[in-house]
């Protein structure tokens, strides 16, 4: 009877229409068939306050009478019915017009049913579901035969989905059922029963699941067991719903009548009734399922192009191949490991989804797919011809053709390796698709689309030229800190080129590129004018930009991990706006940016008006590879054991913006590593009057930090530039400039420390030193400054390697100079002047030597500080317009005839010296008579100060004349002399004009004299044609 209604529905008119209708309206593929329930399914019931239905026929279970002859179910005693076998259930029967079940005789069953869960021991509120449930007769179409609705209904298909319905006249008894070869189910050989659907089963299945059991796959005795097939009966266990929670479970869920594949007969035909479940072979349009109870190969020997609604696999290790196939309602591959491979061709009768359920799990169609006329649009989801979902890896090396559009959901890998022709959209919307050949994504006219938390992977050397959109971020898998299995586009292996255009919509777009595997892009990559749209490329492989149009996207381009390489046509922007190379993760490794051709980067925006700017952190490298371009600003960062780097290798980068700016990255401190420019030529470019330009371009060096005196930035690149553009070194950062640099602009200092390491590192303009905090210090070796030099503010000069400035230097006001190592000599060769900036004072601190060589023109007083080392005059320097000298203690002031110069007149006759405890010390010319005449001479109160005067071999002498002398309170003055000893008449002498105050009977009781041997005297003065000499006593 079963096989009859099957046919008669199937052939009839009104049911081969409803057949098609009814699916595309009735049947619902959901993302949630990772559990699939094929056969079975089921809906929460709530529980209402009406009573429950009660059938005369029922007993209490106290009363329960077995039966000799009744099946014992999984978990049962003897009598499984729970029923009195002499009881009766009125039945109506099937309609005799149509053989169709009815109402009246579904609501009978339903509460037999009802009853015989009973019996398997349920408390109150699961017997109050079951009694709440409404239950209706409908015609479901196709192979639908039944499903719980809206959580208190159970829909029962008027005909077991044109199965035919086995109704129960006695179901209080199983007496056409025995059981099977393993004892587990129970199963009719011959009659009515045979040929049927049980409705029994069909209803406590789906009350079942309204008392929140879900669909089983494992034990195919169980009442829960996910399919059902004619002549077969289950029946609950004893205990089986305890700890269920009834109305647990949510959804629509539909019950299809379906074919289990069993293997029994050994061959492997599909069309053998051997191999299936109650030995009845699959008829067109039923469900195949392919359990875990067996495996092997199948072959489809049935006509090519039978139509069947769905191939199921719980089950892996299989092989289907034979005939092509045509499919209604999909693939669903839910075995949990192993391979399940599809071997014949399939054609698509309507809009289906492939899926493979499970993660551990791989399925392979190797048939081809035919989509034919089937169009749909990716943009509804659920209307694309094809469909690939699930958790597992599918891999299609069978090709696709047709009209229609493939949709990727689901968080598995699908890998296309075939030529495909079909002609939609390929929609990417979750998940991961590989590309393993040239043509996987089908005509090249139509589109590619990934959208958020989607991936496209590219293998093996493939060249796609066809268009991409990347949609809503895209960005993949990964984690927060760690990129490297990010990208919406991701090269995994070999070299790989997208030549077709990219479309970026999102705010932040991902591209990744494995190691040892290279993607060119070399198309455009657009995005909607005036959209700010992100690139981040990760992995480390490489990734190319080039081709011979620009890139027009407008946002930043930001090198997270690898390399990212940029070779358009000189002159055609590879990157559309600002540019970030690496982070500060240092544990990630070095990014990089490299440049294939000159003029790859922009430096003002999209209108011309603002700069854009180049950011380097820690671990980025921008490697010019010997090219030329032009950028907006520079940020670098320094860490903890990377820092930024610029290589030029021979190129010429020009620096366009205003700023070039040096960061302290957190954790940075003196062992950190500087930062670094080298290789090449830094031109800074012109003067930029729209946004962000300046007249001066400044290098911000800012400290580590930890703020130490270590470098921050190595500039050994040759800096280029033309006389109206200036150079501003500002921040407490440490630069070295050992370049050969020739930029014509000014230099002007104003923090930090600078290490001068070239002749050459100012360049040829004036250089200004304009802050207190300024530290000069050269370094590789002693260096001259030819700049012309502006004193704009105090400076400190350190290290042990000289340092001499030979261009003409200026005081703009009264000025400190501070040497801060004792073995360290700053020198000025051409003299301090004062220009028009009125009397100027010059002071020396710090335990160096400050050398003035040259006529020094300033006016005001000559100070050398406490402790503030020595200040001497030597050469061609000469002191004429200062007014006084005072040397405190600790310091000294040197007049030295020993250079290149025998000057007599060093310093104005009338100037005066106070010494506070320091020294003025005079060196004779070697052979040479020395002399250098002073005004009044001061010795500060309580302190003792030195006048020392030095021969300088044979036929030398020097001679130090004063006005006059002045003691201070308690003061001591002590002379030294050194090579011969001072005497009144003889080649070491000291005079004054005026005879000094608190002379004793001739004695000064307050000074000591100091031989060349250390002998020590009294002092005493003794008549001389300039007045009084300095004589022992």
């Amino acid at each position: 009877m079963a096989i009859k209604n099957f046919l008669r529905k199937l052939l009839s008119a009104e049911g081969s229409q409803n057949f098609d209708q009814n699916y595309k309206t009735n049947r619902r593929p959901q993302l949630d068939a990772l559990e699939p329930r094929v056969l079975f399914s089921g809906a929460p019931v709530e529980p209402t306050e009406q009573p429950a239905d009660s059938d005369s026929s029922q007993t209490p279970a106290s009363e329960e009478a077995g039966s000799a002859e009744a099946a014992i179910q999984q978990g049962q005693v003897s009598d499984s019915t729970g029923l009195n076998q002499e009881a009766s259930v009125s039945l109506i029967g099937l309609d005799s017009a149509s053989g169709d079940l009815n109402a009246e005789t579904l609501k009978a069953i339903a509460d037999v049913a009802a009853q015989r869960w009973g019996a398997s021991g349920l408390n109150a509120d699961q017997l109050e579901a079951l009694s709440a449930v409404e239950y209706e007769v409908r015609d479901l179409g196709g192979l639908t035969a039944a499903f719980a609705e809206g959580g208190n209904k159970i829909v029962v298909d008027d005909n077991a989905g044109g199965m035919g319905w086995f109704v129960d006249s006695t179901p209080e008894d199983d007496s056409e059922f025995t059981a099977d070869a393993d004892g587990g189910q129970l199963v009719a050989d011959s009659g009515e029963a045979a040929e049927g659907i049980d409705l029994l089963t069909i209803l406590m299945h789906e009350q079942g699941h309204i008392l929140g059991l879900a669909d089983e796959y494992l034990d195919n005795s169980s009442l829960m067991y996910g399919y059902i097939q004619t002549g077969v009966r289950r029946m609950a266990a004893l205990g089986q719903s305890n700890g269920s929670v009834s109305g647990s479970l949510l959804g629509d869920n539909y019950l299809t009548a379906a074919s289990v594949w069993t293997g029994n007969a050994g061959n492997g035909l599909l069309s053998d009734a051997g191999n299936w479940e109650g030995n009845f072979a699959p008829v067109e349009g039923n469900d195949l399922v392919f359990t875990a109870a067996t495996s092997g190969a199948l072959i489809n020997d049935f006509a090519p192009g039978t139509r069947f609604n769905t191939l199921q696999f719980t089950g892996g290790g299989y092989t289907l191949s034979g005939n092509m196939i045509e499919l209604f309602g999909g693939l669903t591959s839910n075995h949990s490991a192993g391979t399940n491979t599809i071997d014949v061709d399939i054609t698509l009768v309507n809009a289906q989804t492939i899926m493979n359920a499970n993660s551990g799990a791989t399925l392979v169609v190797s048939g081809d797919i035919h989509t034919g006329e089937l169009v749909g649009t990716s943009n509804v989801i659920g209307t694309s011809a094809l469909t690939i979902d699930g958790s597992g890896a599918i891999v299609i090396s069978g090709s696709i053709d047709g009209s229609g559009s493939i949709t990727k959901l689901g968080e598995n890998t699908l890998t296309l390796s075939n030529a495909n022709t079909y002609l939609g959209v390929t929609d990417i919307r979750q998940g991961v698709l590989v590309v393993a050949h040239d043509e996987a994504l089908g005509a090249a006219t139509a589109e590619t689309q990934v959208q958020a938390g989607a991936s496209i992977h590219l293998t093996g050397g493939r060249t796609v030229t066809e268009s991409l959109s990347i949609r809503e971020g895209g960005i993949g898998f990964g984690s927060a800190t760690d990129p490297s299995e990010l990208g919406a586009l991701r090269s995994i292996s070999g070299t790989n080129i997208w030549a077709g255009n990219i479309e970026i919509s999102a705010s932040n777009n991902v591209i990744g590129v494995n190691l040892g595997s290279t993607l060119n892009l070399s198309g455009v990559v657009a995005a909607a004018s005036g959209n700010a749209n992100n690139i981040y490329k990760v992995g480390e492989g490489t990734l190319q930009l080039t081709g011979t149009q620009s890139n027009t996207y407008r946002g930043t381009t930001r090198v997270l991990q690898g390399t990212l390489e940029l070779g358009k046509t000189a002159g055609l922007n590879a990157v559309g706006g600002s540019v970030v190379i690496g982070d500060d993760l240092e544990a990630t490794g070095t990014k990089t940016l490299r440049l294939l051709a000159n003029d790859q980067l922009p430096h003002l925006d999209v209108l011309g008006f603002g700069l854009l700017t180049v950011t380097i952190g820690s671990t980025g490298v921008f490697d010019m590879n010997g090219f030329s371009d032009s950028v907006g600003n520079i940020t670098m960062n320094n860490g903890q054991t990377d820092s930024a780097d610029i290589m030029l290798g021979g190129g010429t980068l020009t620096m366009e913006g205003a700023t070039l700016t040096v960061n302290g990255f957190q954790g940075s401190s003196p062992a950190s590593p500087a930062a670094t420019i080298q290789g090449g030529t830094f031109d800074l470019g012109s003067f930029f009057s729209g946004s962000g330009g300046a007249i001066t371009k400044t290098f911000a060096i800012n400290n580590t930090a930890l703020g130490s005196v270590d470098q921050d930035l190595v500039f050994s690149a040759n800096i280029t530039g033309a006389p109206d553009v200036s150079l501003t070194k500002s921040g407490s950062g440490v630069i070295t400039l050992s370049g050969n640099n020739t930029y014509k602009g000014a230099t002007i200092l104003t923090g930090g420390i600078v290490r001068i390491g070239s002749d050459s590192a100012f360049g040829t303009g004036l250089v200004s030193l304009q802050s207190s905090s300024l530290i000069l210090r050269a370094v590789g070796g002693a260096r001259t400054v030819t700049n012309d030099v502006s004193l704009d503010a105090n400076f400190s000069v350190r290290g042990a390697n000289d340092l001499t400035f030979t261009g003409e230097a200026t005081l703009t006001g009264s000025r400190t100079i501070i040497i801060l190592d004792e073995n360290q000599v700053t020198t000025f060769t051409e003299g301090l002047n004062e220009g028009p900036f009125g009397v100027l004072n010059l002071a020396k601190s710090g335990v160096g030597t400050l050398v003035l060589a040259g006529e020094n023109t300033y006016s005001g007083t000559t100070t050398v500080n406490t402790d503030g080392g020595r200040l001497v005059i030597k050469d061609n320097g000469t002191l004429q317009n200062s007014q006084s000298i005072i040397v405190n203690d600790g310091g000294v002031f040197e007049i030295d005839n020993s250079g290149s110069a025998n000057l007599s007149d060093r310093i104005n006759k009338e100037t005066s010296v106070v010494l506070n405890g320091g020294e003025l010390s005079f060196i004779a010319a070697a052979g040479g008579a020395s002399l250098e005449e002073f005004g009044q001479i001061t010795a500060g109160s309580n302190l003792s100060s030195t006048i020392t005067s030095a021969t300088n071999g044979v036929g030398s002498s020097v001679h130090l004349s004063f006005v006059g002398l002045t003691r201070g309170g308690g003061s001591t003055l002590n002379y030294v002399g050194i090579g011969d000893a001072i005497t009144a008449t003889g080649t070491n002498r000291v005079t004054f004009a005026n005879a000094p105050q608190s002379l004793v009977n001739g004695v000064l009781p307050w000074s000591r004299l100091r031989g060349p041997s250390g002998e020590i005297d009294f002092v005493t003065l003794e008549n001389a044609s300039e007045g009084f000499a300095v004589a022992a006593l």
